[in-house]
């Protein structure tokens, strides 16, 4: 490695990280935003995973145990997903209700 020029490198790195971007996009796309709490959820985390890099000294006089964690926006992020993921569409935070059909319970005998 250490015989690549710098540029080289960079430029490698550049192409990794646009990959997992481009791959990470392609799953959002999947997501279904229409009716559900995911636009909060992913409108929340990114901003959370944000802070550190627009606000660097925001968690300055917190302990140092929880500045390890909330200010690396990877180890921040999952941690919010996850929590934000488990209330809103686990634990029913976000649940709307399923629409009733027209079905009933009871089998019709057949004739």
């Amino acid at each position: 490695m250490a015989a690549l020029p710098g540029p080289v490198v960079g430029g490698a790195a550049t192409v990794m990280f646009a990959m997992v971007t481009a791959v990470g996009l392609r799953v959002l796309h999947k997501v279904q935003f229409e009716g559900t709490s995911n636009m909060l959820i992913v409108a929340v985390t990114l901003s959370v995973a944000l802070l550190p890099a627009v606000a660097p000294n925001i968690y300055t006089k917190f302990p140092t145990d929880f500045q390890m964690i909330a200010g690396s926006p990877i180890t921040s992020a999952v941690i919010v997903v996850f929590v934000l993921n488990l209330v809103f569409n686990h634990w029913g935070a976000g649940r709307r209700p399923a629409p009733e059909t027209a079905h009933s319970a009871e089998p019709v005998p057949r004739t």
